[in-house]
């Protein structure tokens, strides 16, 4: 789950292909849905994690992509509207080409796995 810098939305990964988009109220402080997105596919599936740019104008959606094979781990952007509804970043996903192997060094290869972490930097 992220929050979005000013405490206006709130997003969150679900299952194992969807993505969630709360408008939180600023009255009772609960969130209330504003829109679900099916982020997954053959390719491209299993979210693990969110995170939103300093600014609040980009949400970062990580995958696994564990289901039902192994595959190359994505990163998913959108863009936050002024009514908080997310559009795709064109050419999103992105597959990270390249992955560390500790005995051979970099490899021009898909990287597979579960991702630990995310951080969007200014």
């Amino acid at each position: 789950m992220a929050i979005d810098p000013f405490g206006h939305y709130l997003y969150v990964d679900e299952g194992v292909a969807g993505f969630v988009a709360f408008r939180i109220n600023i009255v009772t402080g609960l969130p209330e849905f504003l829109q679900g997105i099916s982020v997954g596919s053959y390719f491209d599936n299993n979210p693990v994690g969110v995170c939103v740019s300093p600014t609040g104008k980009f949400v970062y959606e990580g995958n696994a992509n564990g289901i039902p094979e192994d595959g190359p781990m994505s990163l998913r952007g959108f863009k936050v509207g002024p009514t908080g509804i997310l559009t795709l970043v064109p050419g999103s996903p992105y597959f990270p080409l390249g992955a560390w192997d500790f005995t051979t060094g970099p490899a021009p290869q898909s990287v597979q796995g579960y991702p630990s972490s995310m951080v969007v930097t200014p």
